[in-house]
């Protein structure tokens, strides 16, 4: 198929899935399409809240998950987070929460993994499809 070929379930049974396999994985093609344009929202990254440590994981959970496609989506979140923690960062250089979880070695680390999630090993050694995709096209 073409790289421009629409990712549904029609498609993806034309190149081998079975029907629940294409079903399974259009839909969650399209579940993530919807949350990486939510990104570019200010109010939505807003609304992960003011900083407790389950936000400091939402973050590196994010940022684990967005740096497999990379491109510009990773590019983008990834000055985000940069910029962000900058702005919160306690003098010491810790991270903490202001609520629910307040540990700042929980913060610390979250936002840490967060901040280095294009340095972690497997995305190093073992790039997605999509960055393997995307480093050939600027090579070309």
């Amino acid at each position: 198929m073409p790289p421009s070929a629409k990712v549904d379930a029609d498609t993806l049974t034309k190149i081998g899935y079975s029907a629940d396999q294409a079903r399974d994985k259009a839909e969650a093609w399209q579940q993530n399409d919807a949350l990486q344009r939510r990104l570019d929202d200010q109010n939505y990254l807003s609304g992960f809240g003011n900083n407790g440590g389950e936000e400091f994981i939402s973050y590196m959970m994010s940022s684990e998950s967005i740096v497999i496609t990379g491109g510009d989506t990773w590019t983008k979140w990834n000055q985000k987070m940069h910029t962000m923690f900058e702005k919160i960062q306690n003098a010491d250089g810790s991270w903490s929460g202001h609520h629910c979880i307040t540990s700042p070695v929980i913060c610390t680390a979250a936002a840490l993994l967060c901040l280095t999630a294009d340095r972690d090993v497997h995305v190093l050694l073992e790039s997605s499809p999509l960055v393997k995709a995307d480093k050939a096209a600027k090579e070309n």
